[in-house]
């Protein structure tokens, strides 16, 4: 049978009524599979371990405290591990929690940012060889002096696709409440697109924009180690979107709306649009002629602040950006309204 690693996140696990929808999803898996799953904490319940923290010390993130505060925040995921595990032993699924260390995650002692980098994957198999299915607490390992290590906010991506890599497993579904990835953010722009498939200038794309849809630590060590995964829906059980490593399209548009911050995430007067493509084709100038030559302020290719003029901006197509360069980001002023967002979108995605 096949290895599959299902990942739920915090927004899938932050109610109890949830883990029976989860167990419906594992039992689906299982019937073909071996399955494993890795569980982030339930819900914001690490953010109440760090203010709980912060009640007995002012400032828990200093060096002293850095073992203590990794014991302290891994608590979450192992109450979402076993409460899981429970849940499926209620509905008839034979089932095994672990811990990070208990599954042989072994990682470097970086308190709070630990990166792992050997699997002893002996208790892993002796479950899955006796037809359970084995849940394992992400976001935490262990180092080799038998410390708990956490692996940083967001972790638990990094450990269900350190596992995939190591157990070789068939398949890797991140599930969330997302509707997999987005060309916009679907709660600012009316008309953004599901993406289906994504490739390995996406993932690049997603980390420098910062959609927060996969850990960016994650991302790296997906790009190093060449993994396919996919992400999934909760709600429907469903894989929205796969990504797999050898993917290249030929066209894609990524959107990002960051409100009140500038390049070096200072608040001021202006918002920036993150935007990703490898075509423009005179976007730019369309822009500015529809919604006023005010209205963009600045615009960053790759990185770099090239011109403020607006007559730059008003003829841009005149510039073969989309022949040299991949658009970052324009910087817009605060007047533009969400309705001029979508507006902005369509002007930049349209063929």
């Amino acid at each position: 049978m096949d290895t599959v690693i299902l990942k739920f996140g915090g927004s899938c696990l932050d109610s109890f009524v949830k883990f029976d929808h989860c167990c419906e999803i594992i039992k689906k898996y299982s019937i073909k599979n071996k399955v494993i799953v890795v569980v982030s904490a339930m819900g914001s319940s690490t953010d109440e371990l760090l203010l709980m923290a912060k009640k007995v010390v002012k400032t828990p993130s200093r060096p002293i405290y850095a073992r203590e505060l990794d014991l302290l925040i891994s608590v979450g995921e192992r109450i979402s591990m076993t409460l899981l595990s429970m849940s499926l032993i209620k509905n008839k699924v034979p089932a095994a929690s672990l811990t990070g260390s208990q599954a042989g995650i072994i990682t470097k002692r970086i308190n709070g940012v630990s990166t792992p980098f050997k699997l002893n994957k002996n208790r892993i198999t002796d479950a899955l060889d006796k037809n359970m299915v084995v849940v394992i607490a992400g976001f935490q390992g262990v180092s080799e002096d038998k410390e708990v290590t956490t692996l940083g906010r967001g972790g638990s991506d990094l450990s269900a696709f350190f596992l995939a890599d190591k157990l070789k497993a068939k398949k890797c579904i991140l599930f969330s409440n997302t509707e997999g990835l987005q060309s916009g953010d679907p709660n600012i722009i009316k008309l953004t697109q599901k993406i289906e498939k994504i490739g390995f200038k996406d993932l690049k794309i997603i980390k420098k924009l910062n959609i927060k849809l996969i850990d960016s630590r994650a991302i790296v060590y997906v790009q190093k180690n060449q993994i396919d995964f996919y992400l999934g829906n909760f709600r429907s059980g469903e894989v929205v979107t796969k990504y797999a490593h050898d993917y290249d399209p030929s066209h894609r548009v990524l959107f990002n709306y960051i409100p009140g911050l500038n390049k070096n995430n200072k608040e001021n007067s202006d918002f920036e649009i993150n935007i990703a493509t490898d075509f423009f084709y005179g976007r730019i100038g369309r822009v500015a002629n529809t919604l006023g030559e005010n209205s963009v302020v600045g615009i960053y290719i790759n990185g770099n602040k090239i011109e403020k003029s607006p007559e730059l901006l008003k003829n841009a197509e005149m510039y073969n950006f989309d022949q040299v360069h991949k658009i970052n980001w324009l910087v817009f002023s605060k007047a533009i309204s969400f309705d001029r967002l979508n507006i902005i979108y369509t002007l930049i995605s349209n063929h």
